[in-house]
């Protein structure tokens, strides 16, 4: 948001795997300019097959760090849980 700019993606599915036993896809995203690319790494979502639900994200965050006077971009590993499903 802060560079108040457009890029265009690509997505790729990259693997299948287990996350806390649930059945899993990871999906690649990176940008489609080769340019960009080269300077930002990809972001990897990992999502349940079942449902769709953000299982997991590596990569670039909105979060920022803060060296110096600055602040820097992160990038980190986001697990993410969600309370159990009540079916009446």
């Amino acid at each position: 948001m802060d560079r108040q700019e457009t890029v265009g993606f690509e997505y790729f599915k990259v693997a299948e795997k287990d996350v806390v036993g649930r059945p899993a896809i990871v999906v690649k995203m990176k940008p489609s300019s080769f340019i960009i690319a080269a300077l930002v790494d990809p972001l990897l979502f990992t999502f349940s097959k079942d449902d769709t639900t953000l299982l997991e994200l590596e990569g670039r965050t909105i979060v920022k760090v803060k060296k110096g006077e600055k602040f820097a971009d992160f990038d980190g590993y986001t697990t993410y849980s969600y309370p159990p499903q009540v079916k009446p």
